[in-house]
């Protein structure tokens, strides 16, 4: 992957991430309280299922020395270190949790974007 797809492809990760991450503050129109949270957890467990399943791809290419250099640089750290940082569980309904979860995730892949010159 070319340093410009990875900045796509990081683009749309963090997008993806302040979407939910705004949903703390503008609920879903006409939900309660407990569906938007239900709503943020799903969402949560869908971005974290993402990153997982990208990050074992780019291990896997990795091990066969097939990754370009780009991504060694940026995409795998990337994914790595926003996977990680997504510490709650699947599922969790811990606001405050999943709150600085998608936080700190967003805040990494922001830093490897911004660190792309294309």
């Amino acid at each position: 992957m070319k340093a410009s797809a990875i900045k796509v492809a990081l683009k749309d990760l963090i997008n993806k991430t302040n979407a939910t991450q705004e949903l703390f503050d503008k609920p879903y129109p006409g939900f309660t309280k407990s569906e938007n949270l239900e709503l943020i957890s799903r969402q949560y467990s869908m971005l974290k299922g993402h990153l997982e399943f990208q990050k074992c791809e780019a291990e896997l290419r990795e091990r066969k020395n097939s990754l370009s250099l780009d991504e060694e640089a940026f995409w795998l750290p990337a994914i790595t270190e926003a996977y990680l940082n997504l510490r709650e569980r699947k599922g969790s309904k811990n606001e405050a949790k999943l709150g600085i979860c998608l936080y700190d995730c967003s805040f990494i892949l922001t830093h490897y974007y911004n660190q792309i010159d294309v």
